[in-house]
């Protein structure tokens, strides 16, 4: 009798694995940063209509309403964490939609695709936060004809959308 030695069978995967804590927070983090950066040179530094305090601290006037903290610099800190979170579950929810959608790491897997999911969902993090989410909290939709409406645009595309897509497919994968 000959043993041949044979390797045992692959295992079959029905999706991506699923995003890693670690890889959760990096990206998270990261696309916090980037977004929070982008916004602050935006509205601080081009268009001059709010200090990065004003800024922080209208997130969390939004998120908390008259709870929020009268200490102007508190409540910058509460609008950096609210933003921080936002940020971390725009991160699950794609990681979630990549790992249960085979459509969607096909896409991801070309370079050449890969840019237009990322200005896809760049634009529906946008169109979410700006025509749903925070005007249910009392916030004025954007006009299409303010300075900020393509800039805000773009930013979600450059600074969300794109390193969120990027980074979870390259754990993911």
């Amino acid at each position: 009798m000959t043993l041949v030695a044979t390797s045992p069978p692959a295992p079959v995967m029905l999706g991506a694995r699923p995003l890693g804590v670690g890889r959760l927070l990096l990206t998270g983090a990261i696309v916090a940063a980037l977004d929070g950066l982008a916004a602050v040179a935006l509205h601080a530094g081009i268009l001059h209509t709010m200090s990065p305090a004003a800024l922080f601290g209208g997130i969390a006037a939004l998120a908390l309403g008259p709870d929020a903290p009268a200490d102007r610099a508190t409540r910058a800190w509460v609008g950096v964490a609210v933003h921080v979170g936002v940020a971390f579950a725009w991160t699950a929810a794609y990681g979630t939609a990549y790992r249960r959608s085979h459509a969607l790491r096909h896409a991801v897997a070309s370079r050449a695709t890969l840019p237009l999911v990322a200005v896809a969902f760049g634009t529906l993090v946008w169109v979410t936060m700006s025509f749903v989410v925070l005007p249910s909290f009392g916030a004025r939709r954007p006009s299409p004809t303010s300075a900020a409406f393509l800039a805000t645009l773009i930013i979600h595309w450059m600074c969300v959308g794109l390193p969120i897509v990027t980074l979870v497919r390259q754990r993911a994968v």
